[in-house]
């Protein structure tokens, strides 16, 4: 629980740095709670992420608040505040959609495509079945097994909704 707290306090830290945090600080949950939803409405998602921030460090073990930063954080390109967020929320709920698609996002992009291939495997994360078979594949080229991912992409033509997907990126 402690290191939750420290991990929610360092990231809402790293977003309020710089001043300006003070009120919105005392108000506790519900001031910054209610700000980030006003931004998040009037789609100023840069504000949203910054009070969800603030929001955290008022209650660091809430999942809806921690999904919602992470969203906003995500629209609004804040990759490492997102993948944070992600790695907290995957704590309390290990297959949930939006931590699995941001976590994908970073494995792709550091060309971690072992683990990409094996969280778009996964069933348990119910991910889109076309975009979870297409991942598979293409983290089979990333990892340079061309005949797995041309197998994969053949596989495709089982379900007549996914062929033209898997003879299209083939």
């Amino acid at each position: 629980m402690l290191r939750k707290w420290i991990a929610a306090t360092a990231f809402a830290g790293t977003l309020v740095a710089g001043g300006g945090a003070g009120p919105a600080l005392a108000q506790g949950l519900a001031g910054p709670y209610l700000a980030a939803m006003q931004a998040d409405i009037r789609d100023d998602y840069d504000a949203a992420a910054e009070f969800y921030a603030r929001a955290l460090l008022a209650n660091p073990e809430n999942p809806r608040l921690i999904q919602n930063g992470l969203i906003v954080s995500v629209i609004s390109d804040r990759k490492s505040q997102a993948t944070l967020l992600a790695d907290q929320l995957t704590a309390y709920d290990q297959k949930n959609q939006f931590a699995a698609l941001t976590q994908l996002a970073g494995h792709l992009e550091r060309g971690e495509f072992d683990i990409v291939e094996t969280i778009a495997s996964d069933e348990d994360y119910r991910l889109n079945p076309l975009f979870a078979r297409l991942m598979v594949a293409w983290a089979q080229v990333g990892q340079g097994n061309y005949d797995g991912a041309l197998a994969s992409f053949d596989s495709m033509t089982e379900n007549s909704a996914f062929t033209a997907y898997g003879q299209m990126h083939k």
